[in-house]
C-alpha cells in the first residue's frame, strides 16, 4: 500500500497535530511535520496538540463500511487521444505500491524498426508526462508504449510485458496509437465513422425504432450518417449527436479534472 503525502492546514487545528486511525486494523499514525503527513486508506481522528485524549470509549468503529484497499499490482492508465499537436504533453497515471524507478516513452512512426525514447518526467500525483521531440513531433500516426521500471525491471504497457522496448526478445503486439495534427489543422466536429458509436440517440419507444449507420460518400475517404427511423410520428424524435473536441483531449495534463467538451446537434 503506497504512502501519499497530505497537508491540512486548519486555524484550529494547528501545524502540530495527532492522527488516531479509526478504522478496524488500521495501525497507522504517521508524524505531522507541519501540518505535513504521510497518509494511507482509512479513517483518522484529528486532535490539536494542545487537546486532552479523548475517553478510549468514544474511539469506537467508525459507523459506515470502508471497503478493503484492493492490490491490484502494477497498473498504467491512459486513453489515447484523439488528435494531439506538436508540443502537447502526452501524459499517463501510474498506479504502484512503490514510486517507479523511471519512466519511458517509447515512439515509433510508420516504416521504423526502432523506437524513439523520451523521458516522462512526474507531474503530480500518480501522472507523468512527455512532450515529442521535434524528430516524431511532425503531423502523422503515432505507435507508442510506456515502460515502467521497478527495482530495475521494465514493464511495458500497454500489454504489461516484462520486457524492454529496446531488448532484443521484445515481442509486444499491443501498442497505443494517435494521431499527429499541426497546430493549425482544423478540429473535426463529427466525424460519421470514428463517432458512430459515441451517438446520443433517442430512447426506443413503443412502436418507434431507428437505425444509425456511417456510410461512404461520393467523395472518396468522406463518410455520412444514415438515419432511418420508423413508427408514429418519427419526424418529430430528434437524434442527438456527440464528439469530443480534440484540442480539449491535449490540454488533460494540465486540467485532468475537466470534462471533455461536447458538441451537440439534432435532426430528424
Amino acid at each position: 500500500m503506497r504512502e501519499r503525502s497530505m497537508t491540512v492546514r486548519l486555524p484550529d487545528l494547528g501545524t502540530h497535530f495527532t492522527l488516531t486511525p479509526l478504522n478496524p486494523g488500521n495501525q497507522h499514525r504517521p508524524a505531522v511535520d507541519a501540518g505535513t503527513f504521510g497518509i494511507r486508506p482509512g479513517v483518522y481522528l484529528l486532535r490539536a496538540a494542545q487537546v486532552a485524549s479523548p475517553d478510549s470509549s468514544w474511539l469506537r468503529p467508525v459507523p459506515f463500511y470502508l471497503p478493503p484497499v484492493p492490490d491490484a499490482g502494477l497498473q498504467v492508465l491512459h486513453t489515447p487521444p484523439i488528435e494531439m499537436e506538436s508540443g502537447d504533453t502526452l501524459w499517463i497515471q501510474v498506479v504502484a505500491d512503490a514510486t517507479p524507478d523511471s519512466v519511458r516513452l517509447y515512439v515509433q512512426r510508420p516504416g521504423w524498426r526502432g523506437f524513439a525514447v523520451v523521458r516522462m518526467v512526474p507531474l503530480g500525483g500518480d501522472r507523468y508526462g512527455a512532450t515529442l521531440p521535434p524528430s516524431v513531433g511532425q503531423p502523422g500516426l503515432l505507435t507508442y508504449a510506456v515502460a515502467v521500471y521497478l527495482n530495475g525491471r521494465a514493464h511495458t504497457f500497454p500489454a504489461d510485458e516484462l520486457r524492454d522496448p529496446q531488448d532484443w526478445d521484445f515481442s509486444g503486439q499491443k501498442f497505443w496509437h494517435a494521431k499527429l495534427v499541426a497546430a493549425a489543422a482544423p478540429v473535426v466536429l463529427l466525424d460519421p465513422l470514428r463517432d458512430a458509436k459515441r451517438l446520443l440517440l433517442p430512447r426506443l419507444g413503443r412502436g418507434f425504432r431507428f437505425a444509425v449507420e456511417p456510410i461512404p460518400t461520393e467523395t472518396p475517404g468522406h463518410w455520412a450518417l444514415r438515419t432511418m427511423a420508423s413508427g408514429p410520428d418519427p419526424e418529430v424524435q430528434g437524434f442527438v449527436f456527440r464528439t469530443e473536441l480534440p484540442t480539449w483531449a491535449t490540454h488533460a495534463a494540465e486540467c485532468p479534472s475537466l470534462d471533455p467538451f461536447a458538441f451537440a446537434g439534432t435532426g430528424a
